[in-house]
């Protein structure tokens, strides 16, 4: 699985965003989506992209996937959530930036019956898929300031 989130902000103003997915299987796309929220930011929509992602693996019944993101601060929190200490809700106990949306994931995949693999990939740096998202992400974001 592939995700990708844009935002049109300059600085730390919100905007419009964009997130996407792509779900790949034996090097062929077999589900994909993408949508737009006004008053975001880009780690809100990488977040969403994920979150989203994570919700159709569900609904197609993937027991074991990767996540590919080329939004580090997910691959790393992800990778680890289990390890991370919990509050008495499930959630874990994280002070930093976007921690709810960060919860949201943890709480999610632990609803999963599924075995969830995190990856980061550069972005960019020319990975088909990760090239496919952003695509995605950008020609929604031209769109939607058109």
């Amino acid at each position: 699985i592939y995700t990708d989130g844009s935002c049109g902000t300059e600085g730390k103003r919100k905007g419009i965003g964009t997130w996407c997915y792509v779900i790949v299987k034996d090097g062929k796309k077999i589900a994909e989506a993408r949508n737009l929220k006004e008053k975001t930011t880009s780690a809100e929509m990488e977040y969403l992209a994920v979150y989203y992602a994570l919700k159709a693996a569900k609904r197609m019944d993937l027991k074991e996937f990767t996540v590919c993101s080329d939004y580090k601060a997910i691959v790393d929190k992800m990778s680890i959530a289990k390890l991370i200490k919990r509050n008495r809700d499930g959630s874990i106990i994280d002070d930093g930036p976007n921690r709810d949306l960060l919860n949201k994931l943890v709480l999610y995949t632990d609803t999963m019956d599924a075995v969830v693999h995190w990856e980061w990939i550069r972005g960019h740096s020319g990975n088909r898929w990760n090239v496919y998202c952003d695509n995605l992400a950008k020609t929604l974001m031209r769109k939607a300031s058109a």
